[in-house]
């Protein structure tokens, strides 16, 4: 039995004949994110993050213990890998929640603008982490003076 997915009656339910699953159609779908499919997307976005996360956090980790070691450069450091950290967290909540949005009103085309802007923010967001730390290290490298030449033969 072939699942017929041209149905646009939403009450109706389909099936699989392979394993007997219920099975939504697109028609179903739109505006009926529920919570649980909200939560599965945003940590299916947020597993894609835990890289950058988790490497943030031992950055930031790092830092803390070194703190007196690093001087000035230290705050301009946390500042960049706590933003990174912010933006891996926030990223995959917000993106979630505009991805519910937009489905919920069932016309993409007018709200795809949406995608677009965030693009552009977190872009900026990123942008301004990797400003920390390049302040950060420019300051470390003044912290540390000049570097000696090796003598020549």
């Amino acid at each position: 039995m072939a699942t017929n997915w041209a149905s646009t009656n939403e009450s109706e339910r389909l099936s699989d004949d392979r394993d007997g699953s219920r099975l939504i159609s697109a028609t179903q779908f739109k505006g009926n994110m529920n919570m649980q499919s909200y939560l599965t997307m945003m940590i299916t976005h947020l597993a894609m993050q835990l890289p950058v996360l988790l490497v943030c956090l031992g950055a930031g980790a790092l830092i803390l213990v070194r703190w007196k070691e690093m001087g000035p450069s230290g705050v301009w450091a946390l500042c960049g890998f706590g933003l990174g950290a912010v933006l891996c967290l926030l990223i995959p909540a917000v993106q979630a929640g505009v991805i519910a949005w937009v489905n919920q009103s069932g016309n993409m085309a007018q709200r795809a603008w949406v995608f677009q802007a965030l693009s552009v923010v977190w872009s900026i967001l990123h942008a301004v982490c990797y400003a920390f730390l390049l302040v950060a290290l420019l300051k470390f490298l003044k912290g540390r003076g000049t570097v000696q030449a090796s003598p020549s033969n």
